[in-house]
């Protein structure tokens, strides 16, 4: 996980964000934003963004977390119908190699996640760093009043270098003591990817027999390299229920090197029809074409092209209502390596969506009623019995019901909820059975958080918030194996204004401090929620 920073866009008004945070954990994080003119005829602006956390975790690793992150840009805007923005950031981590805890026997034939969410399977030793360098550029101009042209090109390096700890999909009991033990593989790896993205297109506003036309056409060249190394080497079982650390691992035997290579070309056109102000119309369509080859000790090629429409409507009966459909198809190229160094067939996904907004509370208050209908082929999973490899794990579909709400009920007091019902399954696979139940979808999932802000009285600059996460049952893996069961989450917030810049906000996430699973891969890579956590922080605009 990279420090959670969005770089932001310069401005020609000087300023300047500071905040520090630290809490439960060892927590402790710093951020510095600043922002301003570069020359007195406001025609170049500049943006810097730099922050730094460390921390453990609520989970017995043995080795701390770093992140740092640091991110410049520059906005040169030479007059009212062109802007150029360009931007390079820096990202590095470095923190322990764990994979979470794994299933168990439940002695019933089946498994179970009983294991404490602080239990480490892993070892000291097990790190990973890693580095990305990103440079961004945007040029946006406006030919005519009704003619723009953007270009925008964007260029990524990411380094890896990891030594990891895998477990076996498989818990040993012993009959007579009960003792519970999981085997154990060390890996090393290290990997170099780099990216590159540039796109081209012209946005066009017209009218035409008293429609009104946004017309955008476009072309998009994107190329990708990723370099692996791999190694394995044999390494303790370690005891569940009483880990005793300080195995090392045996001598590393290499695999073949991997070098993948992909290459994108992609043609779109779009055009959003506003008749009147009742009916919004939209039609588009993006032809790709991709290229990607994978070469180890065997070498593979794959050659992918996909045609890709977009239909849309919108009807606005009153202001205060608007009906919706949609329909998308989608194209996606799989860079991900495979056992055998097959290229994965490109991702294709269709979706159908419908549904209503509504406004009330004199637009203060929105919510949206969606149905959907999401169906993509040649999934990429994760190998289970090959860690580090990726299988296609054939056609998966999901169908489901959202409701959202957001916005102010009365001055000072602010609502965001939602409810989510989904049907997600295999649907065909030659490796899970048709019907089996997705990775960590819950059936049922709903969240909401109240927020408050007196605007007068003793209480004044003070904010206090408040809510919950609830999930249904959700499956381990995509064998249906083992459920990571639901929970419901409490969380909590207050918060005092300083002034009108400065505020002390302190946070406290899983208030009942309640067991969950937040996440899971496989019954050998399953990761636990944290517990009862307290966040302070002290935030400042100058």
């Amino acid at each position: 996980m990279w420090v959670n920073i969005v770089t932001r866009q310069p401005k020609f008004t000087t300023g300047m964000n500071l905040s520090m945070q630290g809490g439960s954990n060892s927590f402790a994080r710093g951020e510095a934003d600043v922002t301003g003119p570069i020359n007195a005829a406001h025609t170049l602006a500049f943006r810097l963004i730099g922050a730094a956390q460390t921390s453990d975790t609520f989970r017995d690793v043995q080795q701390p977390y770093r992140r740092q992150f640091l991110s410049g840009a520059l906005l040169w805007q030479p007059t009212d119908r062109t802007r150029i923005v360009a931007s390079a950031t820096y990202g590095h981590q470095l923190g322990q190699s764990d994979r979470g805890i794994v299933a168990t026997p439940d002695g019933r034939g089946g498994l179970m996640v009983d294991l404490p969410r602080e239990r480490f399977l892993g070892e000291a030793f097990a790190t990973t760093e890693t580095e990305r360098y990103e440079l961004n550029y945007r040029i946006e101009h406006q030919l005519a009043d009704w003619l723009t042209i953007r270009q925008i090109g964007h260029y990524d390096r990411g380094n890896i270098n990891l030594v990891g700890i895998n477990y076996s999909n498989s818990v040993t009991v012993r009959p007579v003591t009960g003792v519970r033990t999981v085997g154990r593989t060390a890996v090393r790896q290290h990997e170099v990817n780099d990216n590159w993205d540039f796109q081209g297109d012209m946005v066009a506003k017209f009218a035409t027999f008293g429609l009104q036309h946004t017309v955008v056409v476009g072309v998009e060249s994107a190329k990708a390299y990723r370099f692996r190394t791999f190694a394995q080497a044999p390494l303790a079982a370690i005891d569940l229920d009483n880990p005793v650390y300080g195995a090392r691992p045996g001598t590393f035997v290499p695999r073949a090197d991997r070098t993948i290579r992909a290459n994108a070309k992609s043609a779109y056109v779009q055009d959003q029809i506003d008749i009147g102000t009742h009916i919004n119309l939209l039609a588009g369509v993006r032809y790709d074409h991709a290229k990607q080859s994978d070469v180890g000790t065997t070498a593979f090629q794959s050659d992918d092209k996909r045609w890709s429409p977009r239909f849309g409507a919108v009807f606005k009966p009153i202001p205060e209502i608007a009906f919706f459909a949609d329909y998308t198809r989608s194209f996606q190229s799989n860079p991900q390596p495979t056992r055998s160094g097959a290229p994965l067939p490109a991702e294709t996904g269709e979706q159908y969506e419908a549904g209503i907004k509504v406004e009330a509370l004199q637009k203060r208050l929105g919510a949206t009623l969606a149905v959907y209908r999401l169906a993509r082929a040649n999934v990429a999973q994760e190998d289970p019995n090959n860690v580090g490899y990726n299988i296609n794990a054939g056609r998966q579909r999901s169908r489901g019901i959202e409701l959202d709400v957001t916005g102010t009920i009365v001055p000072g007091v602010k609502l965001i909820a939602s409810g989510t019902y989904t049907d997600a399954q295999v649907v065909e696979s030659t490796d899970y059975a048709p019907g089996n139940r997705l990775i960590g979808v819950p059936k049922w999932s709903g969240s909401m958080w109240l927020s408050i802000e007196p605007r007068a009285g003793a209480l004044k600059g003070f904010g206090f918030g408040g809510g919950a996460y609830a999930v249904s049952d959700r499956e381990g893996d995509l064998d249906n194996a083992f459920q990571i069961g639901g929970y419901t989450r409490l969380d909590a917030s207050i918060w005092y204004t300083l002034s009108g810049k400065v505020r002390l906000t302190a946070n406290v996430k899983n208030l009942a401090n309640v067991y969950y699973i937040e996440s899971s891969v496989s019954r050998a890579q399953i990761a636990a929620g944290t517990g009862r956590a307290v966040t302070v922080g002290l935030s400042g605009a100058f």
